[in-house]
């Protein structure tokens, strides 16, 4: 999952260290856009839900977690990243 992550969204830096299920990535490159902000757009207009680095301490992050089995996984992993990549343009 992590190393299909960096494929799809070269230069995103992400923590991957702190669990098996899940890991962080920085948002804030996408159109300087605050974890928070990205996590709220991204569940308004996808029903995708991510947790703000907020919680964690920084907000220049989010939270992804992938504690599901890969094929429940797949479509809302395309659209976090479309949605990413639209706000980068």
């Amino acid at each position: 999952m992590v190393a299909r992550f960096r494929q799809e969204l070269p230069g995103v830096e992400l923590w991957s260290r702190f669990g098996p299920f899940y890991f962080f990535f920085r948002v804030d490159s996408f159109g300087k856009i605050s974890g928070t902000e990205f996590c709220t757009r991204l569940v308004t207009t996808t029903g995708v839900a991510l947790v703000p680095g907020a919680a964690f301490g920084d907000d220049r992050y989010v939270r992804l977690s992938y504690a599901a089995s890969s094929e429940s996984i797949q479509k809302p992993r395309s659209h976090h990243r479309v949605f990413a990549k639209k706000l980068s343009d």
